[in-house]
């Protein structure tokens, strides 16, 4: 059995290879200067939306007056909208705007792009395995979450 802590050094690397790699594309996709965290952001949003605060705190791993600062901006360069659940008056849900979603595509389009080169090493058989144990990994995260 690998060694949990080898795995997660591994993880590690991966995701700071991909964010270095994003680093300098981001001109190509951050046109309203949201920088990574807002980035990521619009892709949570994009994911799951609408999408109340707080399941953005919870999926986001970030406290609640940061995640609230960075909708704020968002909402203000036009990028998402918020409103108020029909459910419950106090919860507001977010979703993206026209724009949001331009936005949107073109992160996901340098990402894909990104990944796709990270990815080359491996052959179509051993992307497809890595692509399942991906999702079964998300998979879980998600029933625990909901």
């Amino acid at each position: 059995m690998v060694e949990s802590s080898s795995i997660a050094l591994k993880i590690d690397q991966l995701m700071r290879r991909i964010h270095a790699d994003l680093h300098p594309r981001a001109v190509e996709f951050d046109h309203h200067r949201v920088g990574p965290i807002g980035g990521m952001l619009l892709l949570a949003i994009g994911e799951r939306e609408p999408i109340d605060i707080g399941a953005l705190v919870q999926q986001m791993g970030r406290d609640k007056s940061q995640i609230s600062r960075l909708v704020q901006t968002l909402e203000r360069k036009g990028l998402i909208t918020k409103e108020q659940s029909i459910d419950d008056g106090r919860v507001s849900l977010l979703r993206l705007t026209e724009a949001g979603g331009h936005q949107l595509r073109s992160i996901q389009a340098v990402l894909m792009d990104v990944v796709f080169k990270v990815m080359e090493p491996l052959s179509d058989r051993e992307q497809a395995a890595f692509s399942q144990l991906l999702d079964k990994i998300l998979t879980s995260r998600n029933r625990d979450a909901d």
